[in-house]
């Protein structure tokens, strides 16, 4: 629960810039428009990886970072996609790898770590060894809030690639 490593801090600190970063990626001018689910993932995020520097919940918080997994294939995803070449292999093999690196990293795993985080979370305040009640609460909520963006995330992810193969079918 108190563990701490200066590694896992300077993983921390990075990560906080790069969802502050990202934040102010939303608000260029070149948005076409807001994208308030991911302001609101990116906000929550980089708030939670300020309060996990105290420290508190290191060991948990690290292994949350693997949600971030899929980011990577969604950024090369969105500048392909921006560029017009989305009809090529290196598009497909992306689109894959984003597909397969969120469900296993931001369902499969996440949700089951972000359970126990919050169980044992839950037992230290109830045990009273909770050292501020912000923190607790805010990152129980903020995972929660996380975890719904993904599930949300997942179902839109799974209309759309059903969409992509049934118009595929057609055409053939």
């Amino acid at each position: 629960m108190y563990g701490f490593s200066d590694r896992a801090n300077l993983i921390f600190a990075v990560s906080s810039a790069f969802f502050l970063w990202d934040t102010m990626v939303l608000f260029a001018p070149q948005q076409k428009s807001m994208q308030y689910e991911f302001l609101l993932h990116h906000v929550l995020s980089m708030i939670c990886y300020i309060l996990v520097q105290q420290p508190f919940l290191q060991y948990h918080s690290i292994r949350m970072l693997l949600m971030e997994l899929s980011s990577p294939f969604l950024a090369v995803r969105t500048i392909l996609l921006n560029v017009g070449k989305t009809e090529n292999n290196l598009y497909k093999a992306v689109e894959a790898m984003f597909l397969l690196s969120f469900i296993a990293a931001r369902i499969l795993y996440a949700i089951p770590v972000s359970a126990l985080a919050m169980y044992e979370t839950y037992h230290a305040y109830i045990n009273g060894l909770i050292h501020t009640n912000f923190a607790c609460g805010y990152i129980v909520c903020a995972n929660l809030a996380a975890n719904s963006l993904n599930l949300l995330w997942t179902s839109k992810i799974y209309k759309m690639a059903t969409r992509v193969a049934v118009s595929s079918k057609k055409e053939i």
